[in-house]
């Protein structure tokens, strides 16, 4: 713990209070990955909306539509599974879709 709170320049009782709020005392899942929130409204404002009409579930002005556990990662790769299938097909002369 003395590393962690070091390296980030926190106390240890800070460390507890981030963890007891927003991972409910544990962050980690039964398979060991951390914890996640994928934030709709953040990856909103990050791309400009302009996933949004498509994909509100991902990308919303307003926060929400959280799943929790596991199902977090599903929502987290979405984006990026897209964002792999238009730089495919950009290096492959297709229409990004």
């Amino acid at each position: 713990m003395d590393l962690v709170c070091d390296s980030l320049s926190v106390t240890e009782s800070e460390i507890w209070a981030v963890l007891s709020v927003e991972t409910r005392a544990f962050g980690f899942l039964p398979d060991r990955r951390p914890l996640i929130l994928f934030e709709r409204h953040v990856f909103h404002r990050l791309t400009q909306g302009r996933h949004s009409a498509v994909h509100p579930e991902i990308s919303n002005a307003t926060p929400g539509g959280y799943l929790g556990g596991a199902a977090e990662y599903k929502r987290l790769a979405r984006p990026s599974r897209s964002t792999a299938r238009r730089r495919s097909r950009a290096r492959h002369g297709a229409s990004a879709r």
